[in-house]
């Protein structure tokens, strides 16, 4: 089986990464997520090189990947994973996602344009107005909004099948993405850190201990991948289930290898880390995506019809 990129995906990759050079380089974009606020710069310049609605349901989750390692303080993998090539009008950018049926909470809800509410096959698009969502104190690596109850039953009911298994799915995608930004921050710090005269990374335990969570991270962002190019409800959340299981397990993980530095917010790890942990709560807990899984059956579902709706 091959795993190389083909020239297409790689370009696409460039393409995010020359929005992010575009809007002042990784260091920038990593920095402005400290502000827990949306980067409303970044969001315009992916809008104005990258259009969902041309991309297969694997390169959009490609997308969602890289500007998760990338930090980034943007929905936009988000939304165009879920809703591919519809894009909600509204005036300001950003888009953000609350499953009704466990929370009112969502990441980035009080400055994106849309919500977008996912309860059970059910689905609404709610225009924001800024000062409409109650900002919440959260430690998740994301600013946290609280939308009024009644604002989750306004809005427009969108007829598209399948929004919450590729909600699933950027989750899982987004989790892999950080998931390996902190497997490379973590191994350069290993390298730079001494300890007795020595790296850190000389010392056995640690490399083992490196090695297991970096395969941990891979296998994350392959079943993503998988998923996505399968287009199977069954495998998105199965993707998502693992996702969130290893973000679960590396985000204490990573703060011991760094000698529990990995709080402080002088390194950019601290808010990948907490970012882990954030992402697998919004995914839910481990018996409810198992049912999702079994619910999903072992075939194919509307999940492609949906894909090739949004493509």
């Amino acid at each position: 089986m091959d795993f190389t990129a083909t020239q297409r995906q790689e370009g696409l990759v460039a393409r995010v990464d020359g929005a992010i050079e575009d809007c002042g380089g990784l260091e920038r974009v990593r920095a402005f997520a400290f502000e827990k606020r949306l980067d409303t710069e970044l969001e315009r310049a992916l809008a104005a090189t990258i259009r969902p609605q041309e991309l297969t349901l694997l390169e959009r989750a490609l997308v969602a990947d890289r500007l998760a390692w990338a930090g980034a303080a943007t929905t936009f993998g988000l939304q165009a994973v879920v809703l591919g090539g519809m894009a909600p009008e509204c005036a300001r950018p950003g888009l953000a996602i609350v499953d009704g049926s466990r929370s009112r909470l969502a990441r980035y809800a009080g400055d994106a344009g849309a919500l977008l509410v996912l309860d059970g096959d059910k689905a609404r698009l709610v225009a924001l107005s800024p000062g409409q969502v109650e900002p919440v104190p959260s430690g998740s690596g994301f600013p946290v909004g609280r939308a009024p109850a009644a604002l989750l039953e306004s809005g427009r009911l969108l007829s598209l099948v399948g929004l919450r298994p590729r909600w699933a799915l950027a989750v899982a995608a987004e989790i892999g993405g950080t998931a390996h930004a902190v497997i490379e921050l973590t191994s350069a710090h290993l390298r730079q850190r001494e300890q007795f005269g020595r790296p850190l990374s000389h010392f056995q335990a640690l490399r083992h201990r490196l090695a297991n969570a970096a395969v941990d991270a891979e296998a994350t962002r392959w079943m993503a991948r998988e998923a996505a190019y399968s287009g199977q409800e069954r495998s998105m959340w199965l993707a998502a289930s693992y996702a969130a299981s290893v973000g679960a397990s590396l985000s204490p993980e990573s703060v011991q290898l760094w000698g529990a530095r990995g709080f402080a917010q002088e390194f950019a790890v601290s808010n990948l880390i907490m970012r882990l942990q954030g992402l697998r709560f919004e995914l839910g807990s481990a018996d409810r995506l198992a049912g999702n899984v079994i619910a999903a059956g072992t075939s194919a579902d509307d999940t492609e019809t949906a894909a090739a709706q949004l493509t």
